[in-house]
């Protein structure tokens, strides 16, 4: 099957990722393996992969170039926090294949580019919810546990997003403390100290600040100034 959509590619035809994959599932002998996505809200779902055993190098490529292009989908459309992969611990090649994904997605860089990108869109909303960077994971299959087959409820994500935003909103933006009155606590987050030519009020110490958003994304993120 393989070599017909090397065939099909040489031949300057288009190989569609829903046709290998859909033909991957019907190959009797393919390595069966579960990938499990959890979420940034640490949720999880699982997804069939199911990896055709390959015959030469030419062939390995080629399923390489397809674990990435399902693995960048998945993380195109859902994002998360962690990628793991269920396989018999017997299937040491195509554990192998798998654990490659850490430099094809550039994981423990921290300047990514090509598919490395959607790792960064992964960082930042891993920083968002509270939790670690993105990971993948290669585990035996005897480790694997399903997913809660639960419907998620509607607008649940929705709210827990607005949820976040209202905290990094409430307080003031801007404050003048005379006296060491503690204003810090009334400030929105995050709080940048302004620096006046006067430093008292009488025998009173003057301390002011102003606040900006998170810089979730790092240098990468641009704010205009407050």
């Amino acid at each position: 099957m393989i070599s017909k959509w090397l065939e099909q590619a040489t031949r300057g035809q288009t190989v569609w990722l829903p046709d290998v994959r859909e033909g991957c599932a019907r190959m009797e002998d393919a390595v069966p393996v579960t990938m499990q996505l959890t979420l940034c809200d640490g949720s999880k779902r699982d997804f069939s992969l199911p990896l055709p055993r390959w015959q030469n190098e030419q062939e390995q490529q080629f399923v390489k170039q397809y674990v990435t292009a399902c693995v960048y989908n998945t993380l195109s459309a859902c994002s998360g926090r962690e990628m793991a992969f269920y396989l018999d611990a017997r299937e040491s090649e195509a554990a192998a294949l798998l654990g490659q994904l850490d430099e094809v997605f550039q994981v423990r860089r921290t300047a990514r580019s090509g598919y490395g990108k959607v790792i960064n869109i992964a960082d930042r909303l891993c920083r968002a919810f509270g939790g670690g960077r993105f990971a993948f994971a290669v585990r035996p299959q005897e480790d694997y546990s399903p997913a809660p087959d639960a419907a998620p409820v509607q607008g649940q994500l929705t709210e827990r997003l607005r949820q976040a935003a209202a905290r990094c909103g409430s307080g003031v933006c801007c404050g003048i403390d005379i006296g060491g009155t503690l204003i810090g606590m009334h400030l929105r987050r995050v709080a940048i100290p302004v620096r006046l030519s006067i430093k008292k009020i009488g025998e009173a110490n003057i301390l002011c600040a102003r606040t900006r958003p998170k810089y979730i994304g790092g240098a990468r993120a641009v704010y205009q100034e407050l």
